[in-house]
């Protein structure tokens, strides 16, 4: 038996050297702004490949703390270990207290990428840390409360709506992410000054998005009336001629990760996958037909 052991046992410590070896040359380049070479990750040496690289999450340069968090957060979102997810997912949350703004931002918008179930008992006790005493991103924070479903926070998010000192872009995410978590107020109040806003590529880009995150019946209600609109106050994208067109079709492409069995599909970047556009839009209008109001909300992703 020990014949058998030892061997193994070297082979593990070979394999977990020359990763970390491979590791030290990635962020040697790194340090010094030189060409690097990918990793050859796969599901057996993944686990190695981050404890190796979160070594690089203490480093005294803000850019190499910065490429190790882009590579953990890749990392743990390709792999299919569900513990393995949530050490990335604690990880990450770490690098919200991190002395570097842009690492702040970036792990903050990382963590919506993530699975609920990626987040266990620490992360969560993590976020309603956090949510204590805010870290910088508080509108991401709010969002990422809502998406986790910590209803015994709503109250604590809600006080924050008092603070003249809260931006106004994180005090609008707080109502959204109220919304998400089932507040009828904070949504009325979200829906009335969408409507006052009116219906342009500024309104469709910026604001629609958070419709749709609320995951709320009365969101996605209106952004379907704006589905069945023919106005035309949206400018047709990559033209430069300014001619206007409906603002239905990104609307249509807003809408499809948030509702059970759509019709079409986006790809990666949120663009349709269908080149035919309008083909593409009177399907989605029949569909809506067909279901008269009755169709299944998607609540499970961010």
């Amino acid at each position: 038996m020990k014949k058998i052991i030892l061997p193994i046992l070297l082979y593990i410590s070979t394999f977990s050297f020359a990763q970390k070896q491979e590791v030290a040359v990635y962020f040697t380049a790194v340090r010094n702004k030189q060409a690097t070479h990918s990793f050859s990750v796969n599901k057996k040496n993944e686990s190695q490949y981050i404890k190796a690289i979160a070594v690089y999450l203490n480093d005294t340069l803000p850019s190499v703390r910065t490429e190790a968090y882009y590579l953990i957060s890749n990392l743990g979102r390709q792999s299919q270990q569900r513990n393995l997810r949530k050490d990335v997912v604690n990880l990450l949350i770490r690098g919200w207290r991190d002395t570097d703004a842009g690492i702040n931002g970036m792990v903050a918008t990382s963590l919506t990428r993530f699975e609920k179930q990626d987040f266990d008992r620490t992360a969560i006790d993590s976020i309603k840390g956090f949510l204590k005493r805010l870290p910088p991103y508080a509108g991401r924070l709010f969002k990422l409360g809502g998406y986790l479903e910590l209803h015994d926070q709503a109250p604590l998010m809600k006080s924050y709506l008092e603070q003249p000192s809260l931006p106004d872009r994180d005090k609008w995410a707080c109502y959204i992410s109220l919304a998400r978590l089932g507040d009828q107020q904070a949504l009325d109040l979200i829906l009335n000054r969408v409507r006052t806003f009116g219906i342009n590529d500024d309104i469709v880009y910026e604001i629609f998005p958070d419709l749709v995150y609320t995951r709320s019946y009365r969101g996605i209600s209106y952004l379907v009336e704006v589905l069945f609109s023919d106005d035309r106050t949206c400018e047709a994208p990559a033209n430069g001629s300014g001619t206007k067109i409906t603002c239905a079709y990104r609307v249509m492409e807003l809408l499809a990760p948030a509702l059970k069995d759509y019709p079409v599909a986006v790809g990666t970047s949120g663009d349709l996958v269908a080149r035919d556009y309008k083909k593409a839009l009177s399907e989605v209008r029949e569909w809506f037909k067909q279901r008269d109001g009755k169709y299944e909300i998607i609540r499970d992703t961010f």
